[in-house]
């Protein structure tokens, strides 16, 4: 949060963006799945966490060849 002031706008889009998806992700899984063990649900929230990156940089054409 210290940072936020930083951040210039793209970057506030992209990790608003990021932190929105990969929190829909984490408590759709954790609704779902029953008693998972704390080190899957670290795991999930990194992965979740690349997982919105690249759906968000996809999303705004920033993985697109030059």
């Amino acid at each position: 949060m210290w940072m936020w002031r930083r951040f210039d706008e793209l970057w506030r889009q992209l990790t608003s963006g990021i932190s929105a998806i990969s929190g829909n992700i984490l408590m759709l899984v954790a609704i779902i799945w029953r008693g998972p063990h704390p080190l899957d649900l670290a795991s999930l929230a990194f992965g979740s966490l690349l997982l919105a990156c690249f759906v968000v940089v996809g999303r705004r054409g920033m993985m697109a060849p030059r």
